[in-house]
């Protein structure tokens, strides 16, 4: 059967899983790790790795950002002995150039305009005309960038929403301080409410439905 396939084939899958997760991490890797481990970033195995958002705001501090970021510059690197992609008589080729100083300052930028975009839009109160300006001047270099980097990719929906809506909504409300975590988990429990609302009228619908149709079965012996 298509169960039976599917087993078997996990089954002979397991080996190859194993041997890959049991692999060493590579020098960037590593050096990543180490950064994450310095500054106390919690991997959360419930959201696939991800971080909460107290490390996620972690990350747009100007000294840990710097710390990521500085893992992208030109590094030297030695490459696994065992390798067969170099020349084993030059005694140069165990050792490779990696990184671009272009691509560090370009995440490094990117992380310092998305933190001032935060400090802005997460504000409670109301922005003067000034920080509108400069937000709207932050969100713009921001999307620039984010196109230039990624092209052809979309933001996540939230990016999108901020770099393309959220600048509208400065200028109408002066701010978007209703976005704070507690309306939002608020807003969760409004939406949460609707849904169960929903699904009962909809219950409430197909018994009625059912009822009418029994009724009229009944009432209708032909049918």
């Amino acid at each position: 059967s298509q169960l039976a396939r599917l087993e078997a084939s996990i089954k002979a899958l397991e080996p190859k899983a194993v041997k890959v997760s049991a692999k060493d991490p590579g020098p960037f890797a590593q050096s990543f790790f180490d950064t994450m481990n310095e500054h106390n970033f919690q991997r959360q195995a419930y959201h696939s790795g991800a971080l909460v958002g107290n490390d996620c705001q972690k990350v747009l501090r100007p000294e840990v950002s710097e710390a990521l970021t500085n893992l992208l510059r030109p590094r030297m690197v030695t490459l696994d002995p065992l390798s067969d992609a170099y020349d084993k008589d030059d005694e140069w080729a165990p050792y490779q150039i990696i990184g671009s100083h272009e691509r560090a300052d370009d995440y490094r930028a990117l992380l310092s305009d998305f933190a001032l975009l935060t400090l802005l839009f997460m504000r409670k109160a109301a922005l003067c005309v000034h920080q509108i300006a400069l937000f709207t001047r932050t969100i713009q270099a921001f999307a620039l960038r984010y196109a230039r980097m990624f092209p052809g990719k979309e933001p996540p929906p939230k990016v999108h929403g901020m770099c393309y809506h959220m600048a509208e909504q400065m200028l109408r409300l002066g701010g978007t301080g209703f976005l704070s975590e507690s309306s939002v988990e608020a807003m969760h429990v409004i939406d949460n409410c609707t849904v169960c609302r929903y699904a009962c009228v909809k219950n409430m619908e197909d018994q009625l439905r059912c009822r009418a149709r029994a009724i009229w079965q009944l009432t209708n012996p032909n049918t």
